[in-house]
């Protein structure tokens, strides 16, 4: 028999008189809205932990009954606290959704044995649409990656709803959620901190491309909170909540520190994503309310952009339907100013600027309205800055930044680790100066004043290319695993780097926390869109010759490219602002962990790091590595077939790519040939002659051209020869084949 544990205090909100009006107002009508129960109900969840069981949990066979009768009743652990121990979920007046008495389930820090364990979900393991929601009320500070509801099976099958990292003073733990153990969703930050000692309604809704997190409570006035965050642009996998691992209310079972340190109460499970509206409603009927006036959850960005960039301004604003938006620049309506259609979205959410210059500069706010009220949104403000070189190391024999920035000597490089490194004259093909060697596996560089931890710091690594950059770096020998030859952290859902594929450890590539992004050339590394790779672009064994790498991003177009000697070697689309990694230094063959943890060292030549406010264009990429006018290395073969039969020609060609081909049969395109479909690769290396007849019969060369020339291969002849009778024997009369020379043979007769 445990001994009793008295509930903890539940702060309630005393709604008087007079706060009572403020709260119709701000809320809507009070009363004849269906209960919280009822509502949930209507929106026929998989599964419904109502949490309301007044049996002793002691025992650890109490049921935690599904509502929906669909049969996946939980068990209470035996140390878990409910009603029988006084433990009560929201309750009337202020939550007018829930009859009074409605109990709930208490966890306790460090105790595995105080949350509801549930069978499996059988969930589809088709469809990745899925919404969990609940209502929690924290008795302490939640630890980092405290679990919700959670199912840590392994792999895509570890999916939950959970707490991730406690603010920078320690008094709140922000929400988060982990799916497909995909660290583009456990490392995302929602910065949503459930507020201590008071009821607030959660809600993860997952779907292919994206997932939002609802926070919704009332503050101390009565007047509701409405927050959300959304993480988009990450691939979520199905899972079927049916793992092996088990799954449980109140925890991660990955370690007992993961235990929510409060109460719980209705919990829902949905194998559909619930919409924003679905989502209020559900707090509505809790609270007892018909409407809320608009909340902005997520708020719009500021930021810096190169001038002419595509900019887009997002907000979420939640409150009950219809949701009107007007978008105002410096407080004036952008529709009424003279460059407004340079904008788009001026009355939605979303407002999109197609070029921006510096008549788009300044400050912008939205106003979201509805029938219950407004809601101003916080100020963004827009800052155009032109594009530039804003930092350049190691073309000669100093470690001073040469890319013109100034002051001059803000961001020189410094040694760090070892500190071992030598100048060499060994430099790319083509380039002069020197290079730099490191050779200790314990050396590398840190950039000055780029870090929040150095005093003269200056945002210009992070803030200033938050929304487009580009990196470029000249290297000799291959990093080791997923080690970076230039970074800014890039790990844990922060900052970026270019480094290796530590899923082969055979090719490049191109890092970026937080950006989600959509493959359209190229891989990623374990489903993770954050991590685009060079593929086919395997470097790791010629460590002996220099490569360039080139890394391009931009938020306004989506787009991030790698680039490797030239070649565009993967391609992402849909990539939005990544997170910042602000505590860690830029580091050229190496990287800052934060707080100046120094590591993952690069062994081998370096030459040339260059780093742009803007997404260099694929032109600039071939500048940097420098003209290849078109070469063929290996020429074309005179052909000789019998009529009818097939006939190739090939060549070989380089120079800087893109290459392209022209065939031509006696000085003519062969396209513009009446004969052309008789003809595959006209514009390729390789040339097919489906069938050859006497139209075919001629001399051949290809025109191989790039973007800076061209080089016409040597004339070869494709002819016909006869069908001929070869060899004959024992045909009645004695003969034998004499041979003449040069590969020709003549049938003699014996006379």
């Amino acid at each position: 028999m445990k001994t009793f544990k008295p509930p903890a205090v539940i702060k309630r909100v005393t709604i008087g008189a007079s706060l009572l009006v403020l709260y119709v107002a701000t809320c809507g009508q009070i009363g004849n809205a269906a209960s919280y129960r009822d509502a949930v109900l209507a929106l026929q969840p998989h599964a419904f932990w109502e949490l309301n069981e007044t049996g002793d949990p002691s025992s650890g066979t109490l049921e935690a009954v599904d509502s929906t009768g669909n049969g996946y009743s939980g068990i209470y652990g035996p140390t878990a606290y409910n009603a029988f121990y006084g433990i009560l979920g929201p309750q009337p007046p202020t939550f007018g959704g829930f009859t009074t008495g409605q109990g709930a389930v208490q966890c306790s820090a460090g105790d595995p044995n105080s949350t509801v364990s549930l069978p499996p979900l059988n969930l589809s393991s088709e469809v990745v649409d899925t919404t969990i929601i609940m209502w929690i009320y924290p008795n302490d500070v939640p630890p980092a990656d405290a679990g919700l509801f959670f199912d840590r099976s392994g792999g895509n099958s570890t999916c939950g709803f959970c707490f991730r990292n406690r603010n920078a003073d320690g008094t709140a733990t922000e929400l988060g959620y982990n799916w497909n153990d995909n660290s583009s969703t456990w490392g995302w930050s929602s910065r949503l901190y459930p507020p201590l000692w008071k009821w607030s309604f959660a809600a993860l809704v997952v779907e292919t491309n994206r997932a939002t997190i609802y926070l919704f409570y009332l503050d101390d006035n009565g007047r509701p909170v409405l927050l959300s965050a959304v993480n988009s642009g990450v691939t979520h996998r199905a899972y079927n909540w049916s793992g092996s691992s088990g799954r449980y209310i109140g925890r991660d079972p990955l370690n007992d520190q993961r235990i929510f340190p409060g109460i719980i109460d209705g919990v829902a499970i949905f194998n559909r994503a619930l919409t924003s509206d679905e989502i209020l409603g559900l707090f509505a009927a809790g609270v007892g309310v018909q409407g809320f006036a608009p909340m902005i959850g997520t708020q719009p960005q500021s930021y810096i952009v190169y001038n002419g960039a595509r900019v887009t301004l997002a907000v979420t604003a939640n409150g009950s339907s219809p949701l009107q938006y007007q978008w105002q620049l410096n407080g004036v309506n952008i529709d009424t100013l003279p460059n407004a259609t340079n904008y788009i979205g001026i009355n939605s959410n979303i407002l999109t600027i197609l070029s921006a210059t510096s008549a788009e500069a300044g400050t912008y706010r939205v106003l979201a309205s509805n029938p219950y009220g407004s809601a101003y949104s916080s100020p963004a403000i827009l800052t155009i800055q032109p594009k530039a070189l804003i930092g350049r190391w190691f073309t000669n024999d100093s470690l001073a930044d040469i890319s013109g920035f100034t002051p001059v000597g803000t961001h020189d490089a410094v040694p760090i680790g070892g500190m071992t490194y030598e100048f060499t004259n060994d430099v790319p093909a083509g380039k002069t100066g020197k290079s730099v060697l490191l050779s200790d596996g314990g050396s590398g560089f840190a950039i000055t004043n780029s870090s929040v931890l150095d005093p003269g710091y200056t945002n210009t690594f992070d803030a200033r290319i938050n929304f487009a950059f580009s990196v470029v770096v000249w290297a000799k020998g291959w990093p080791g695993n997923w080690n970076p030859f230039v970074s800014k952290y890039g790990e844990s859902g922060q900052g970026w780097q270019i480094r290796q594929a530590g899923d082969n450890n055979l090719e490049p590539c191109w890092t970026i926390r937080g950006t989600g992004g959509t493959l359209l050339q190229g891989r990623i590394a374990y489903g993770n869109p954050e991590d685009l790779i060079g593929a086919g672009f395997v470097l790791s064994s010629d460590t002996n010759n220099w490569h360039l790498y080139v890394g391009t991003y931009d938020a306004g177009t989506g787009e991030r490219c790698l680039y490797v000697d030239g070649r565009l070697a993967a391609k992402e689309l849909d990539n939005k602002v990544y997170n910042l990694a602000t505590n860690s230094f830029l580091c050229i063959g190496a990287r800052d962990n934060g707080g100046q943890n120094f590591g993952n060292w690069f062994v081998g030549q370096i030459y040339d790091v260059q780093i742009y406010n803007y997404a260099l264009s694929y032109e600039e990429v071939l500048a940097i590595y420098g003209v290849n006018l078109p070469s063929i290395s290996v020429e074309p073969n005179d052909v000789t077939v019998v009529e009818g039969v097939p006939a190739r020609l090939r060549v070989t060609a380089a120079g800087t790519p893109p290459l392209s081909y022209q065939w031509q049969l006696n000085g003519t395109n062969i396209d513009l040939l009446p004969n052309a479909t008789n003809f595959v690769g006209i514009d390729s290396n390789v040339l097919t002659i489906l069938r050859v007849t006497a139209s075919e019969v001629g001399r051949y060369r290809v025109v191989v051209t790039n973007l800076y020339g061209s080089v016409t291969s040597r004339e070869v002849v494709v002819s016909i020869k006869p069908r001929t009778l070869v060899g004959r024997w024992f045909a009645g009369t004695p003969s034998w084949l004499m041979f003449l020379g040069s590969g020709r043979w003549e049938l003699t007769t014996v006379m």
